[in-house]
Formats: C-alpha cells, structure tokens, sequence
C-alpha cells in the first residue's frame, strides 16, 4: 500500500486525498442517516463515492488500473448492445450498486482506532503449540473486524521474535480469510448480503463458523506436520480476552438492532454502530482534542487509502448494473429453472476458478448475483456460495487485495502463494460442498 501524506508527498496531493476522505466520510454519514430519515436523496451517497473515486484515480496502482479499466470497458460494451436492442435505461441505478458495500468497508476502517491490539500483545509465556493456537486464533479473531490491517500489525508485533517465514505468512493469511466464511464485519458478508438480500445474518455466520473452524484446524495441523522444529521455538500472539471487548459489543449490537427493526439493512447497521461505537470509544479513551484529531487523520489520511477498493468495486457495480440492463432485453429464461444442489456447488467451482484467474470475488458475484436472480434461490444455500467463493477465492486469487499486499510487502510470486494454498483450497472446496448439502437438504 501507498504511504500516504509522507514527506515527499507535494502539498496539492494531500489536499486531493483530504477532500477524497470527506467525500468518503459523506457517502458514510448520509448513507446511515437515510435509515433513520430519507431527507436526502438515496443516491446522493454515490455521487460523493463516484466523486472521491476520480479524486484518488492517481493513487491506482498499474494492476488495479487495468482491472478497473476492464470492468468498465466491458461495461461500457454490454450498455452499447443493451441501447441496440432498445433497453430501457435507469442511469440513477448506477449510483445505487455497490454503495452499501463500500459504505460499509469504508466504516469498519474506522474500528482501527479501537480494535487494533495493544504494543505489548506479545506474550513470552506462550510458546510451542500453544503458541501456535493462540496467535491463529487471535489473528483470526482481529480479523473478523478490523480485516487486512490485521494480517500487518500482528506480523510487525512478531517480526521482533520471528523472521517472516512461510509458516508465519501462511498461518496469517488463512486466519484472515477464513474470517470470510461468518464475519459480519468483512467484505463478503457485505455482498453476500446484498445479492442474497433475504439472507439471514445470524443463519449465515452459523454455517460459516464451522467453515472458519475447519480452516483453523487444517491450518494448525499442517503447519505442525510440516514445521515441527520451528513450531517448537514458536512464540506466539495472545488470546487477549480484553480484546473481544469491542467485537462482542458490535456482533451484539448489530444481531440485537436487527430484531428490533429488522426491515433496516443489515450492511447499513453494521456500518453506523462501526462508528458509532468508533466515536464512542475515542471520546472516552482519549481527550476530547485527540479524540478530534484521530478521527480527522483517520477521515483525511485512511479513507482515501481504500482508493483500490473504492474503485474496483465501483466498476463492479457499474458491470451489475449493465448485465443486468442488457439480461432485461433477453428471453428471462435461464438454463437451468431451479437452484439445485449440483448447481451451487457447480457455480461456486466457476467462482473459485475464476479468482484463480484473476478475477476479484465481488465482480464474479455481483455478476451471478443478478444472472440467477429470476431462479429464487433459497436465501441463506445462496449467501453460503458467496461467502466459500469470496473466503477461497481471495487466497487463491493473484489480483485479491490480500495477495496483491503481501506480494509487494514481502516479495512474494503467485506461484509460491498456489502452491502454499492449493491443498487448503481443495479442502474447503469440499468442506464448502458438503456443508451445502447440509444446508440445501433443509437440515439447517
């Protein structure tokens, strides 16, 4: 990632980002305020995404320019075909896709300011295989709510007793994306929520935790086999149970506001209690000037670190926005007329293979999302395929936002990712298949 606002950064470009941040924090602050009051207009939050999305076009990196720039010519291209056959075109609709999904990245960023672990998270006591345990399942547990930064500030608190090795990268990208598999807090559970949008929250993190427990142990057990004489000097990060403070409270908090107003969106709720607990926290913990002061630096220098994120999902969004335009002008038939079991599993083998090639977790589900909408998918079967695609597609993909970071922060090739990745990924493939089964016989 950029260091943003460094010394060499020219003044102009720290203004650019500042105002990228506000636009940001906008899109945050009216998108929770139109829960409660729709004063404002509703797609008022994406002209201040889309404006803070050509402010940070700069920051793009090579990679993630031509990924973008494809998404939007394949865009452009299906919009084209669609005006060919006289689709009736909703352009507002472009500024509703994806934006709760951003706001909610967006707004779980926030919860860095009090959910990162404290300097002194390393603990001499803890070595060997119990080490081991605690930091998977710390790290796993930091990750469910603060996502990626996890993965950097649990490696930086071990860096000082642990070269970073194969083992360390590898036991810390799998405790970050299994979290995929049942987080509420995560990306995926954002979208899954958003394409499969009768989904339950709770119902979906319940057949995801078993997901997350099966990585774990696999994890734990591998790198044991493989690795006994380094796991044996291991010194490892604490379960610090202070810790999960802050996520009880938010997973708490979200499943307690849903039953009351459970027409309220579940994406949205976590985003306004990620910062209201955000401000909450920072009022108490410190005074009320640096309270202020982290929060702007947090509004004017982190948001518009997410430049990556903002753009390719808004790409996403746009090619949803135009399949679905173009699909609209077609016969609505399908090839299939009901969401069977072979299916899910099929689409989700076609998701998977598809991150392996290069294509991000949210384009090939806002894609399937609405391709298989007329099919009336069971809700839940449905947010499941999203979630397995999403939670092993990202560590097997070479354009995921985890593997694009650690590559070029620990100089690292993809083929050294596969290989490291492609046993864990086949098992939870089958894990994810045979859960489906459970899932989709109606025992869940």
């Amino acid at each position: 990632m950029t260091n943003v606002f460094s010394d060499e950064v020219p003044v102009y470009n720290k203004v650019i980002n500042a105002v990228a941040g506000i636009f940001i924090l906008l899109m945050i602050l009216i998108s929770i305020g139109n829960l409660f009051n729709d004063t404002l207009a509703s797609y008022i939050p994406g002209i201040f995404a889309w404006g803070a999305a050509f402010l940070l076009l700069s920051r793009l990196s090579l990679l993630m320019a031509v990924q973008s720039s494809i998404l939007i010519v394949l865009s452009l291209a299906c919009l084209f075909i669609a005006y060919q056959r006289q689709a009736d075109f909703d352009f507002i609709a472009v500024l509703y896709s994806n934006i709760s999904f951003i706001t909610l990245l967006a707004s779980i960023s926030f919860l860095k300011l009090i959910a990162s672990p404290n300097d002194n998270s390393i603990n001499v006591k803890y070595h060997g295989k119990k080490a081991l345990i605690s930091t998977i399942i710390g790290a796993h547990l930091f990750s469910a709510v603060i996502n990626l930064s996890a993965i950097f500030l649990v490696a930086e608190r071990l860096k000082s007793s642990h070269a970073i090795s194969q083992t360390l990268l590898m036991l810390l990208t799998r405790a970050f994306s299994s979290a995929a598999f049942w987080s509420p807090f995560f990306a995926a559970m954002g979208i899954a929520l958003i394409y499969s949008p009768e989904a339950s929250l709770m119902v979906l993190m319940m057949q995801g935790i078993p997901l997350a427990v099966i990585a774990l142990g696999f994890t734990y057990w591998e790198i044991n086999r493989n690795n006994a004489q380094e796991v044996a000097l291991f010194i490892g990060y604490p379960l610090n149970i202070k810790a999960l403070f802050v996520p009880a409270v938010l997973v708490v908090g979200v499943l307690s506001l849903h039953h009351v107003k459970p027409t309220l969106p579940i994406v949205l709720i976590v985003a306004a209690l990620s910062v209201l607990l955000t401000v909450i926290l920072c009022f108490i913990k410190y005074s009320a000037n640096n309270a202020v002061t982290k929060l702007y630096k947090h509004t004017t220098q982190a948001l518009p670190n997410m430049s990556s994120e903002l753009i390719l999902f808004l790409s996403a969004g746009l090619l949803s926005f135009s399949v679905n335009t173009l699909l609209q002008t077609f016969d609505s038939s399908l090839p299939v007329n009901e969401f069977t079991y072979i299916f899910a599993v099929g689409l989700l083998f076609l998701m998977i293979i598809l991150s392996i090639f290069g294509v991000h977790p949210v384009v090939s589900i806002s894609i399937v999302g609405v391709w298989i909408a007329p099919l009336n998918a069971e809700p839940n079967a449905l947010g499941l395929v999203f979630l397995c695609a999403w939670g092993i597609g990202m560590i097997i993909s070479p354009l995921s936002g985890m593997n694009v970071t650690l590559a070029n922060h620990y100089a690292l090739t993809y083929q050294q990712i596969i290989k490291w990745h492609a046993k864990y990924a086949l098992l939870m493939f089958i894990a994810s298949s045979l859960l489906l089964l459970f899932v989709m016989k109606g025992q869940w």
